[in-house]
């Protein structure tokens, strides 16, 4: 491939293959099926490409969740994720809408599945079942590795590995009815077009941002209850890229007539005028998109941004949880890091909007806030420091207190020990950011808290003036009580644009997860 000889690259990868099916080298098979697509691609045998990438696709699906490393990025120079690449290109060359759809969702979940291979996931609420999964996960690793050794001695059953697999795909099957959110972490999941388009409501439309290469068009599938449709908005995505950095730049440096300025570019880069009507909006991202400022672009409907297409269908974790809140903030950071006294007033009058105190200073631990959350809580609201780890995603953190110094609750511990709430609001520097990785999967805070059963996550882009950030929330939580996350979203946006805050003011919190409903809630 690497000297343009495609056709014989194609040959000796499907050589290739069948020797791997003899020896039971699984991992070999789906990476040499996606060499021997990519080759097909460049030869425009698109018939061929496809059955070779399918295969591809079907195999490393089915040991995504016991890849502790996907190895195949340090041999062959790409990963896992670019089958979806070139599923995608060869499903916009063949105008299949529908399966452009699936292969994007199955992607996203492969790469989180394959990200948290080596996470320990839900360990308590799992139960023995999540257990047993994890021991079969350490089975087949020893199968694969007795298969991989030039050195060992003792004897191989080929098929053993694929008999691990398939009761270890069973046991997943087992869990999904009992803990959906859990088994989407440990083996990968998708559902079709027509699915998704039932569970959307008339006025509603899921916009998917289709993965490409910096110098590729920015393309997005749009799909509503009725239709699906392809649309080019006529740049490219290294454009987009560039005016985000740009309007970063501009919050940084405080200039509220260059964030406008941007923020008019940002608009045109995505063909925002030519985007179909709609009253709500999910937006599932790629690459860069995955940071867009949602409440600068001045949407008159709410947008959440979504992990998959098939969030839509997701039903909240039934987690027993009475109605109640729990509200954090400016916990005691000792020397590490400065107090926060605009957090703590922002918590206490949050608080005080549920006629309950916050857990404020030194009370603000880790040990009695999941105390007061119980088996569950309605809302949970953190205001403290937030770091973010562009290196490892999942060391970021929120900062909470041991009682005298800072203590960090990490991606890592959440995925691990998982919050149960149904509305999380991280009011925290940063804390929307995490890292994109392979299959466009973002690893960090909001995608933690999922786990635990939240439904919806709000959180920050980038550090937010405090007056803004009092205003935004007074305005979010009061709002929630008789509308849904989504409209009080807006509704908060819209107070702190009134006010005359800049786009880095009123635009730096997101939603993410579903739209919710309204409760009568009391903290606790």
């Amino acid at each position: 491939m690497a000297s343009g000889e495609n056709a014989l690259a194609a040959q000796s990868a499907l050589e290739g293959v069948h020797e791997a099916q003899k020896l039971g080298l699984n991992d070999y098979i789906w990476r040499l099926q996606a060499l021997r697509g990519k080759a097909l691609i460049r030869l425009s045998d698109w018939t061929g490409a496809e059955k070779a990438l399918r295969a591809a696709q079907d195999a490393v699906d089915r040991i995504a969740g016991t890849m502790v490393l996907d190895e195949s990025k340090a041999r062959f120079g790409s990963g896992a994720d670019a089958i979806t690449r070139d599923l995608v290109r060869v499903d916009l060359h063949t105008g299949n809408l529908p399966r452009l759809l699936e292969d994007m969702d199955r992607g996203r979940s492969r790469s989180f599945v394959t990200q948290l291979a080596s996470q320990k996931v839900a360990t308590e609420r799992g139960g023995e079942l999540v257990k047993e999964i994890r021991n079969l996960d350490k089975a087949i690793q020893i199968e694969r590795q007795k298969k991989a050794a030039i050195s060992y001695l003792g004897s191989i059953v080929v098929e053993q590995e694929d008999k691990l697999t398939d009761k270890r795909l069973e046991m997943v099957a087992q869990l999904r009815r009992r803990e959906p959110d859990i088994a989407d972490a440990l083996a990968v999941t998708h559902v079709n077009v027509e699915t998704i388009q039932k569970g959307l409501k008339a006025n509603s439309m899921v916009v998917y941002v289709i993965p490409a290469e910096d110098n590729e068009p920015l393309r997005l599938l749009f799909i509503s209850s009725t239709s699906l449709s392809l649309f080019d908005s006529g740049h490219i995505h290294s454009e987009l890229k560039a005016l985000l950095t740009n309007f970063q730049n501009a919050v940084n440096g405080g200039s509220a007539a260059q964030q406008d300025s941007e923020v008019l570019r940002i608009k045109d880069a995505l063909g925002f005028a030519r985007w179909p009507a709609t009253r709500q909006m999910y937006f599932v991202p790629s690459g860069h998109t995955h940071f867009l400022p949602w409440g600068v672009l001045a949407t008159n409907y709410p947008v959440t941004v979504l992990p998959t297409g098939a969030w839509v269908l997701r039903q909240p974790n039934n987690m027993g949880a009475t109605a109640k809140a729990v509200v954090l903030g400016d916990p005691l950071f000792g020397p590490v890091l400065a107090q926060l006294p605009g957090a703590r007033a922002e918590a206490a009058s949050v608080a005080t909007q549920y006629a309950g105190e916050a857990l404020l200073g030194s009370q603000a631990t880790e040990v009695a806030m999941r105390k007061r959350i119980g088996v569950g809580v309605d809302v949970l609201h953190l205001a403290t420091h937030a770091l973010f780890d562009p290196v490892y995603p999942m060391q970021s953190a929120l900062i909470l207190t041991d009682g005298k110094k800072a203590a960090p609750l990490t991606a890592s511990q959440i995925y691990e020990n998982p919050i149960s709430a149904r509305l999380v609001v991280l009011s925290a520097c940063e804390t929307g950011m995490g890292r994109v990785v392979s299959g466009d999967e973002t690893m960090g805070l909001v995608r933690s808290f999922y786990i635990g059963g939240a439904s919806t996550v709000l959180s920050s882009l980038w550090p937010v003036d405090d007056d803004a950030t009092r205003i935004f929330m007074e305005t979010f939580h009061d709002k929630i009580k008789i509308e849904d996350y989504g409209q009080a979203w807006l509704d908060a946006r819209n107070a702190v644009r009134a006010k005359g805050f800049p786009p880095s003011s009123y635009g730096a919190f997101v939603l993410g997860g579903a739209f919710g409903d309204k409760r009568s809630t009391s903290v606790r």
